[in-house]
Parts: structure tokens; sequence; C-alpha cells
């Protein structure tokens, strides 16, 4: 981590999407980033007196008192941005009515807000963290320097903050092995996946560690852009993810037939065959590479469920259920936090969750299953849950401001330059056109030159479900209704045409796939992509009956 950067960092950001292998300056060893490259962390802290802590504790206990509950403090442990004051009932005193009184305890501490544990786990006291008076920023170089993250033997290692007690949380992606980030605009949410992302860049070469960079907003990730640890360019077009998630569904069972083959389990296994300088009979007869992390980053995953609930719901699961073992793992982050997005199918497959501050108590429960992220601080203030009985963590992030990002890819991109293993994420082609094809079969011609109402490359015959098959009249009669309606909706073809929700539904994803109508997009209308006028018009010419 401490290399010293090589000349080329003053070279201009290269231009362009990737190279060629050749193209690459292979003749100098790759260089990690320095540390230098950091902002060097303030020194001044603040921290209460043995006054100021003494005053809350008695106010504290005097709140208590007057809602009638004898209790007392008998420990106070003061964080980065919390303390918390650890307190004992008296027996008999139900633990309820302490937890109902979080208004009047922030009323009466004159805090922004408190959260109460009750219990803290392990212990037989309950928590109340109150914010402090002066705040103190987690930086992002502090934490880079601690032996935790510097000695951790993980190559995906990445640095979440500060506990509680001001100790370096550090944690492994490798071993969650996915992870789930939610929480309100301006929480520090895409902080938080800088932070992952940069301590990723700081300890790994692009050989052992790659990315697929999802960003549907386009300013998230645009610093990345071109770095050689891209399996590909950043993906910014809603309609391509879903795609992106398919291809690595494919080559995560690419990996698993190069596992069999091999005679392996795990991705750890397989390298370390690859590694081996001794003759392994494994590898006999095989031109063995080796088989590089790859980390899935998904900016606002709200945007994808809006394009293609379906398809991303079902390769989210694929991939979080079984390629860990194959060494691809997935981070996820959305700031609508509603059960729309963060489906029961994706909770169940990430139980490393991190919540953020959220406005109301519900979206905490869709989070991390219980309430609290609702009485967070903001500003990088985080609960970090695995699922266990211990409870979620609360850990203040580490902030990495887009200066040090830049300058961490510039130091990258001096170096070396991407080489993508997948360039674009086009949508698949139907099985009736090839690239610079006429479509084929089943065009209908009404006679004027270049004009063409093509069916030939959807699929007739099949009724969804139904017992009635789909035909070409059908199609058209569907089409002229949603045209006519100018509303592309599935209940009105049921409704007005009488037939089953399993053969509407078909119907309009063949008008989908015939480019009459948009994608799916949960509770609103589909899109009607072209002209109503134009192509009832043209409905008219080729005789389509009503």
């Amino acid at each position: 981590i401490g290399a010293k950067p090589p000349e080329r960092l003053a070279s201009a950001r290269p231009n362009g999407p990737g190279v060629k292998q050749a193209e690459l300056n292979l003749a100098r060893p790759y260089e990690l980033p320095p540390l230098d490259l950091l902002d060097p962390p303030r020194r001044a802290e603040h921290k209460m007196s043995h006054e100021e802590i003494l005053e809350i504790t008695a106010r504290l206990e005097q709140t208590l008192r007057d809602f009638g509950i004898e209790a007392t403090v008998a420990q106070v442990t003061q964080g980065p941005v919390i303390t918390r004051f650890e307190i004992r009932p008296a027996p008999g005193v139900k633990v309820a009515r302490i937890t109902s009184l979080h208004h009047d305890i922030a009323m009466a501490l004159r805090a922004k807000s408190v959260r109460i544990l009750a219990p803290i786990p392990g212990k037989a006291a309950v928590g109340i963290e109150v914010p402090n008076p002066k705040p103190n920023f987690v930086f992002f170089r502090e934490l880079a320097q601690s032996e935790a993250f510097k000695s951790h033997p993980s190559p995906l290692a990445f640095i979440l903050g500060k506990t509680l007690s001001g100790e370096p949380h550090v944690l492994d992606l490798a071993a969650m092995p996915h992870l789930l980030i939610a929480g309100a605009t301006g929480s520090g949410k895409s902080v938080c996946l800088n932070a992952i992302i940069g301590s990723i860049l700081l300890r790994q070469p692009p050989d052992k560690v790659k990315m697929m960079l999802i960003d549907p907003k386009r300013v998230e990730f645009k610093l990345y852009d071109a770095i050689p640890h891209l399996i590909s360019p950043v993906v910014t077009d809603s309609r391509k993810a879903p795609n992106a998630l398919a291809w690595m569904v494919e080559h995560m069972e690419e990996r698993y037939q190069q596992l069999a083959e091999v005679g392996v389990r795990n991705i750890d296994a397989y390298n370390a065959v690859v590694l081996d300088d001794k003759p392994n009979r494994k590898a006999m007869g095989r031109e063995l590479k080796y088989m590089p992390h790859i980390v899935v980053v998904i900016d606002e995953l709200a945007d994808l469920m809006m394009v293609a609930k379906a398809d991303v719901e079902e390769n989210v699961q694929r991939i979080a259920q079984m390629a860990r073992a194959v060494g691809i793992h997935l981070v996820l982050a959305t700031q609508r936090p509603s059960v729309k997005v963060i489906t029961g199918v994706i909770k169940a497959n990430l139980p490393a969750r991190i919540a953020f501050q959220v406005s109301q108590r519900v979206d905490s429960r869709v989070i991390i299953d219980q309430m609290g992220a609702e009485a967070l601080l903001g500003n990088g203030d985080l609960l970090f849950s695995t699922g266990g009985a211990q409870g979620p963590a609360r850990i203040q992030g580490a902030f990495i401001s887009d200066g040090e990002v830049e300058r961490l890819a510039n130091f990258i991109l001096a170096q070396e330059k991407a080489v993508y293993l997948k360039t674009d994420f086009q949508p698949k082609r139907s099985k009736g056109k090839a690239d610079g094809d006429e479509p084929i079969g089943g065009g209908l011609d009404d006679g004027d030159e270049g004009e063409t109402l093509s069916l030939g490359d959807l699929s007739f015959g099949g009724g969804g479900g139904d017992d009635e098959p789909l035909d070409e009249d059908l199609f058209r009669q569907a089409a002229r209704l949603i045209l006519q309606n100018r509303k592309a909706s599935v209940s009105l073809i049921q409704r007005r045409m009488k037939i089953g929700f399993a053969r509407a539904g078909r119907l309009m994803d063949m008008m989908e796939q015939a480019g009459i109508v948009g994608p799916y997009r949960g509770s609103k209308p589909r899109e009607i992509l072209v002209d109503p006028q134009e192509y009832l018009a043209r409905l008219d010419r080729h005789g389509a009956a009503v």
C-alpha cells in the first residue's frame, strides 16, 4: 500500500472504453496506490468531559424517575458520533416502559434523537444512545492505515467505519458473501459504496479482483470508468442491466464448469492448483489461469426493478444462491427501501445488510427486520446486521471524498487501461432476425414501397396457459385496442377482449417484442413507443379486423 506513485501519474486520463491486450504496457509491474493519495485525517478530536457525562447521567436518571422508573447508569461508552449509556433498571421494571419513552428522553436531553436498545445483546442492561454535542468524523485514510485492514487476509476486505468504542470495523465481502445497502438520500450510501470499492482498489491488482458496476443514475461510478479492474464498461442503461446480470449468471455457470473439470469445490481451491509450483495431477494436460474474484455493484436497485422486476429478481437470486463458491459477490444499494424493491426473495438471499438513516420505522423493518434506522443521525451513521442473534451493530461510516476517489482512479489508469471481457449488453435479438437481415416470414406488405408490418419474428400458437392459441388477428386486435385507448394495460386487454390474464399478458409481451410498447414498469402502464395514429393507419391498410 505504501508504494510510491510512478511518473505516469501525471499523464492525462485515457479516453475510450478500453484497449486490446497488445496495447498495454506490460513492461512495468502493477503498483498498488499509495496512501499519500488520500486526504490526511483531521487530528482534532472532540470528547465530552467527565463533568458533561455526569450531567447527562443525572438528567437521564431523573427523567426516568419522573416517569416512575427506578434505574441507574452502570457504564458509559463514548464513540465518534454517539455515546451509549447502559441503564440497569430496578427489579420488576418492564423494559417496554423504557422503550416507550424515547421521545421524552430525547426532549429531556435536548438531543436530536435517541436510540434505545432494550436490552443490549448479551447484557442485563438497556442501552440509550445519545448524539455527541460535537461529532468526530471518521476518515478513510485513518482506517486504511490500521493494522486490521492492512493485514486482513481476504482479497475482498473493505473498510466500513468505526465501532462505538472507536475501533476500526473491517469486513470481508467474501465471507458475507453478498451485501444489501439501503438508506434515504444524503444518508451516506454512495460514500459507503466508494469506500468499499476504494478498499479493494487499495489492496488488490486488477488480475486478482474484477468488478461490474451498474449505475442507472449515470454519475455515481463515472470516476471509475475504464479502470483495469472493470470486467465491462460501467452499465448506465437500466434496460441493459438485466442483460448484464443474465450474462453474469452465464459466466457463473462457466466457472462452475471449470471447477468441475479440475475437480475442486471452490475458487480458493482452484487458484491453489493454479499457483502451485509443484506438479499437480488436477492440472495435468490443462492450461489453467488464475480465477479473479468478481464484485457486482448496483447503485440503484429500484430503477432496475421498475424496468424488469422478474428478470432482475431471478438473476439476483441465482447469483446470490450459487455464486459464492466461484468468487462472485453482489453489493446492492437503493435509496427506496420498500417491499416492492427489497422483495422477500432478495432479502432471503442477502443476510448481510447495512441500514443508513430512513424516514420511517417501516423502512427500517424492510432493511434489517427491526426498528432503529429511523433514529440514526445521517452523515454515515449506520446499522450493520448479519441476521444473527447479536442484533445490528452501530457504526460510524468512513468518509472518502470524490477527490480521493478520482486520485485513486487516475493513479491506476496511468498504469493500465481496461481490457473488457464483455463490452456491451444489448438485448438478445429475436430468433427470426439476424444482424442486418430483413424480417423473416410472415411479412404483410400493403403494396406501398418500403412499408412492411412484420410479425414474422413473433411466436404464435401458444396461448400462455389458455386453451385457445394466439393468432395474428388476435394480436392485431389487441394492438388496435391499446393504440385507440392510448393505454398499454394487460387488464384493459383482458376486460375488453374477454380473455384470461395469461393470454392478455402474452399478447402484451408480444407487443413489447414487436416494439409497440415498452418494458414492464411495475404499477405504471407501459409506455407506447409508436405513433398511435400512424400505426392504426398501417393496421387499417393491412385489413386488421377488430
